[in-house]
């Protein structure tokens, strides 16, 4: 006798405002695993014609390795390109709840969002007598990094602990040269310079923190039980928190005009 087993598969689906079969075809295509695309993703163009749509049916086979509000995404970047909107979308039979969290979480942009905080969930795994995650201690929480002295914080850096790490470290040595960058900006008189500059050394000042409690985060999730349901869906959501904060460091879309210094005299 063989038995297969399988994480749940959710079955959802993404309808574009076009009538362009071969438009669903081309991104199902380009988004499956069969071709390179998402893991765990099964996916196939069809068409309806009763409502004068196509719908990219999708499969996804593995929901923490490939989120629904990533298979989503995938779908309404490809059809945005041609110029194609999103129409709906729809999940066919059932889905774990988890699933749906973890893709609220993300879709609203909700900070530090834990999966135990839906109501049901929490109250699910009281009453089948799981473990339930306390609350940090103080000692788990992260440091004010733009509270720390620079020798403080230097140390910090050097000492033998995950943080702060190189995500944190990269913002700020974009914060010093946007600082540097404001320097020069007032001394050449070039206000508008030096406002744009001034968002950037925020926005940077600010992802140093943030890289650092994501991280916590990260690190708090790994130590839920393994007996948990909740734990895969806060690890992976937790992870790509983690990972998202850095890759936003060097995504500045426009660049400062050059400025110029005046010369010295003398």
């Amino acid at each position: 006798m063989v038995i297969g087993a399988r994480p749940p598969l959710v079955a959802f689906n993404v309808n574009l405002r076009s009538t362009d079969l071969e438009l669903a075809r081309s991104i199902a295509k380009d988004i499956r695993q069969s071709n390179g695309g998402l893991p765990h993703l099964k996916a196939i163009g069809v068409k309806l014609a009763s409502r004068q749509l196509v719908q990219v049916a999708m499969n996804i086979t593995d929901y923490i390795i490939t989120p629904i509000h990533v298979a989503f995404e995938a779908v309404r970047v490809r059809a945005a390109e041609q110029g194609v909107a999103v129409a709906g979308s729809e999940v066919i039979g059932l889905v774990p709840q988890a699933a749906l969290a973890q893709a609220a979480g993300h879709s609203l942009a909700i900070e530090q969002f834990d999966a135990t905080q839906v109501r049901e969930m929490r109250l699910e795994t009281q009453l089948l007598g799981g473990p339930v995650r306390p609350a940090p201690s103080r000692e788990q929480e992260p440091v004010d990094l733009q509270a720390q002295s620079l020798a403080d914080f230097f140390d910090a850096v050097a000492a033998a602990t995950p943080l702060p790490a190189g995500g944190t470290v990269a913002a700020l040595v974009g914060a010093l040269a946007a600082s540097l960058g404001i320097m020069g900006a007032r001394l050449s008189r070039q206000r508008g310079v030096e406002h744009r500059l001034s968002e950037i050394g925020r926005r940077l000042r600010e992802l140093m923190q943030a890289d650092g409690d994501a991280y916590q985060q990260f690190i708090r999730a790994t130590r839920l039980a393994k007996t948990d349901r909740t734990r895969p869906a806060i690890l992976s959501s937790a992870l790509h928190l983690a990972t998202e904060i850095p890759l936003k460091l060097p995504n500045r879309r426009r660049r400062p005009e050059p400025f110029f210094m005046p010369a010295r005299q003398g």
